[in-house]
């Protein structure tokens, strides 16, 4: 997951074909996955089990969840629904760990960027929501 959300990969803000592979889904449609949404969905396996070799519950770290969340926050805005993404999973995961000020920090400084002030207050709100305290 580091390697796939560093800056270094993840530092241009248009997809691009060099920092892209193309693979086939299941339909035969051709896709584009850039380092972020591979990370993403290697996150997703290690949530799930599948695809993973060991029969054990892997322990989920919150590090794992914020790198895949900064490198879809650095990008663009239209790639935000990604991130939210990202924070659904963490949240709907049972053994993950909560979402904490660091998540909500990430997202903060995404919007305040785009000077999205609609979407700061709502992040505000589902932090207050999830009782995390800012720092």
């Amino acid at each position: 997951l580091r390697a796939l959300t560093s800056n270094d990969i993840n530092s241009s803000r248009s997809s691009s074909t060099l920092r892209s592979v193309k693979a086939i889904t299941s339909s035969d449609d051709e896709e584009w996955i850039t380092p972020s949404n591979a990370a993403f969905r290697i996150l997703q396996r290690l949530v799930t089990g599948k695809g993973v070799r060991t029969a054990q519950q892997m322990a989920l770290d919150e590090r794992d969840f914020n790198m895949v969340l900064h490198a879809y926050a650095a990008l663009s805005q239209n790639q935000m629904h990604s991130a939210h993404r990202v924070m659904a999973l963490q949240e709907r995961t049972t053994h993950a760990p909560p979402l904490s000020a660091v998540a909500y920090s990430i997202l903060l400084k995404a919007y305040g960027r785009w000077q999205d002030i609609k979407n700061v207050e709502m992040s505000i709100l589902h932090a207050q929501r999830n009782s995390v305290v800012p720092d």
